[in-house]
């Protein structure tokens, strides 16, 4: 059981500040496999029920029937808090910052959504910080605020994600952490964090033995600052004094084995080892070949054409020292025809749109060529660009035009060449050609309506004289005239004629108006109608447009009868469209759920890799287990051959002594035997010699 030979002291502090009631929540369940922490914030204005409360033992609810550590285990942690906000928001949308901590006694995983953060500690260091989910940490990301919380620090409560948000829940899970003995694991809200910097952290770690200590320690540097608006804080220490060990199994009969297929293993393994090297060097080789020319492929469909440039040189330098790489030729052709592309853009930059086409023109019949082997690189984006330079010539033709106009004085003619000039730069969407040309454009006005304003005084009191006689005209067509002699003398800078014709022109339209509630009456019908029929046939959002319009009809003429029906058919169309909208919300859920298992799917054969990795790894060890072996082997068969060597040489040494031996007691023998002298007449005898 891994609790019982592990050690995990814990200690939480939480308190309301300077607030009327603390609506931060916090537990924690220790398991024989896995413990889980739980830190909450709640973050909204409910009087009856506490978020954070129902948050945190929503999760350890959920860890305790299925406790687990991966991914998937998490997410669901925090979906299902999410949901038990989410089914209890009758009256008031609940919502709330939440941090969950999982171990198994040997690695960390944590989970959160909000603004409630976590860090560890080891040795002084902060070896692991969690990010937040707020506007401040966004803009963090991005470099847009300082990290040292100069700039933008009051947006650190605009959340962009926590339990209970309306739509696109995504809490973050991050990866597995290897936990060190004697490190700590801080969890904070943003009550502490907002107040207290990591060196002051720090502070509060040193010469710490108990998490008790630790949170008083911290509470203390919150406190010294003596903030006026204290919101609740909650701090969560935890001590990992001791991590369970996996106890290392050996296999002992392995090395038996082994030691009889050591000759076999070692001349195999040789072999097998330079083969597979050269192999090796080979794949690798094209494998970076074939990235840098995926990579290229990438950048060309994202229209990013100088990456894909730097990725197709990257993979042309490689080919060289390639035996055989398939895909070369087709490598080649995108090598040259982005090159073409690129250097066009550059002359683009330079202004020298002559010269830059010449290169656009040179691309297309390049693709055109070729197109059927590079799919990639579109002819759309080549003739797009080609045209732009079109038009951007003869934009540079249309000025030089005007400019050449206004020299001649022909300010009404230089006035609608800059216009064609500034019409067509509004269709290439190029702001500062845009800017340049509007200040042409008010230029040569300027010129044209002092030239003209004497013209324009003189049509418009002949356009006022036609009005005035304004016989056969309707009342509509008659303001319609009074407005545009109104326009006239506006144009012409005569403000109180101007004036004087537009209060003319309400008059004609106010006498009119009486006459035309029974029309408007007889609009709003036909509406009404025609909502009727798309209703009908299913088409809600149009029968909810048709009736808003005739709605707006019958309010414009007080039609209390009308307004009353017609906000009913309104209030029923909605219906139908939310009943509409939930069965989508379902179709997403289900969609989100095959995501989910798909996800899950990754995350096991993530481990079937690392499993795999560990048996390649034992393998290793057991080939330099059967080499010491082998030297061992050799060892002793050396010092056998030397010890019977000596053995061989003592016995012929033992049997010459023997022989030297017998031989020298022979000789001494000989010359031992005595011969007695014989006297005249004496008998002949012999004597032994004693």
């Amino acid at each position: 059981m891994r609790k019982q030979n592990s050690d995990f002291k814990t200690s939480f502090l939480s308190e309301v500040g300077t607030q009327l009631e603390n609506r931060d929540y916090h537990g924690y369940v220790e398991l024989d496999d896995f413990a889980c922490w739980v830190v909450a914030d709640g973050i909204d204005e409910s009087e009856t029920k506490k978020s954070a409360e129902l948050v945190v033992k929503a999760v350890l609810e959920a860890f305790s029937k299925k406790p687990g550590i991966t991914r998937r285990h998490l997410r669901e942690y925090l979906k299902t808090a999410h949901r038990t906000l989410m089914r209890e928001s009758t009256q008031v949308r609940l919502k709330a910052s939440v941090m969950i901590v999982v171990t198994d006694y040997i690695v960390l995983r944590y989970a959160h959504a909000g603004n409630v953060r976590l860090q560890t500690v080891f040795d002084s260091l902060i070896e692991l910080e969690s990010k937040d989910h707020s506007y401040y940490q966004q803009k963090v990301n991005d470099g847009t605020y300082h990290i040292d919380r100069s700039t933008g620090f009051d947006e650190r409560n605009n959340l962009i994600n926590y339990a209970g948000i309306l739509k696109g829940f995504s809490p973050y899970v991050s990866k597995k952490y290897k936990l060190d003995e004697m490190e700590t694991v801080l969890i904070m809200t943003v009550g502490f964090w907002e107040h207290v910097t990591n060196i002051e952290v720090l502070d509060g770690l040193d010469n710490t033995t108990d998490p008790k200590e630790v949170t008083d320690n911290l509470e203390d540097q919150l406190l010294s600052k003596q903030a006026k608006d204290l919101n609740n804080y909650t701090i969560a220490a935890i001590f990992v004094n001791k991590l369970f060990l996996k106890e290392k199994k050996i296999w002992p009969f392995i090395k038996r084995i082994l030691f009889i297929l050591i000759p076999v293993l070692l001349i195999l393994g040789i072999w097998l080892f330079i083969r597979h090297r050269n192999n090796l060097a080979q794949q690798q080789l094209t494998e970076r070949v074939t990235q840098y020319k995926q990579n290229g492929n990438d950048y060309v469909i994202h229209g990013s054409f100088t990456r894909a440039l730097e990725q197709y040189n990257s993979a042309v330098a490689l080919l060289p020292e390639i035996r055989h790489f398939e895909y070369e030729e087709n490598l080649r052709l995108k090598h040259r025809l982005n090159q073409l592309i690129v250097d066009g853009y550059a002359v683009v930059e330079r202004e020298d749109f002559e010269r830059a086409r010449d290169y656009f023109i040179r691309a297309r019949n390049y693709l055109i060529d070729y197109g059927h082997l590079i799919p990639v690189f579109e002819s759309g984006h080549i003739i797009n660009q080609i045209d732009y330079i079109d038009m951007r010539i003869n934009i540079d033709g249309l000025i030089t035009l005007a400019d050449l106009q206004v020299e001649l004085g022909q300010y009404g003619r230089a006035l609608n060449t800059y216009r064609a000039a500034r019409t067509v730069a509004i269709g290439l969407n190029n702001l500062p050609l845009m800017q340049r040309l509007n200040i042409s454009v008010e230029t040569a006005q300027a010129l044209y309506d002092d030239e003209n304003q004497a013209v324009a005084r003189a049509e418009a009191e002949e356009a006022e004289q036609r009005a005035n006689d304004g016989e056969g005209l309707t009342p509509d067509e008659l303001a319609d005239l009074v407005e545009d002699v109104a326009r006239m003398y506006q144009d012409a800078s005569l403000y109180e004629d101007a004036a004087r014709m537009r209060t003319r022109a309400e008059e004609i339209r106010n006498d009119a108006a009486a006459s035309d509630i029974l029309e408007q009456q007889q609009l709003a019908g036909e509406l009404e109608a025609s909502g009727d029929e798309a209703l009908l046939s299913g088409d809600y959002e149009n029968a909810l447009a048709y009736y808003q319009a005739a709605e707006r009809i019958y309010r414009s003429i007080n039609s209390e009868f009308n307004i009353t029906l017609i906000a009913q058919k309104i209030l029923a169309v909605n219906d139908l469209i939310n009943a509409e909208e939930e069965r989508e919300r379902q179709a997403d859920e289900e969609a989100e759920r095959l995501s989910e298992e798909a996800e899950r799917l990754a995350e096991e054969e993530e481990r079937l890799a690392e499993e795999e990795e560990r048996l390649a790894e034992e393998a290793e060890r057991l080939v330099e287990e059967a080499e010491r072996l082998a030297e061992e082997a050799e060892r002793l068969a050396t010092e056998e051959a030397e010890r019977l060597a000596a053995e061989e040489a003592e016995r012929l040494l033992a049997e010459e002594a023997e022989r030297l031996a017998a031989e020298e007691a022979e000789r001494l023998a000989a010359e031992q035997q005595v011969v007695a002298p014989l006297e005249p007449d004496d008998e002949w005898y012999f004597e032994e010699a004693p």
